[in-house]
């Protein structure tokens, strides 16, 4: 017969914010706002190169309001500014015109 071990059984179901083993997953949105408005152009795995971090934490923009879009990291959310200066859809040009005619 063989001896057999029993691995210690840990019971220990605490929710406090203790050191794990592994990446930290907090980002500093600062930088990486910096980051993005220096080069938008940059490409994830470029990002995480430069900050040290893995790409997978850069894969989602949308928390510093940025979508990436040709290429390039934009603004989320238009500003009234990029509205005005916007070249509109032919939509919204049939839209202004029957207004204009009313």
């Amino acid at each position: 017969m063989h001896n057999l071990q029993v691995a210690p059984q840990v019971h220990d179901y605490s929710i406090d914010n203790e050191d794990r083993p592994g990446r930290s997953v907090e980002l500093d949105l600062d930088v990486l706002w910096s980051q993005m408005e220096a080069d938008p152009y940059q490409t994830t795995r470029e990002l995480a190169v430069t900050l040290g971090e893995s790409a997978h934490k850069y894969s989602e923009l949308k928390s510093i309001g940025k979508v990436r879009k040709l290429g390039r990291c934009l603004p989320h959310a238009l500003k009234q500014y990029d509205m005005d200066c916007g070249t509109p859809s032919p939509h919204a040009q049939a839209q202004e015109q029957a207004r204009k005619k009313e």
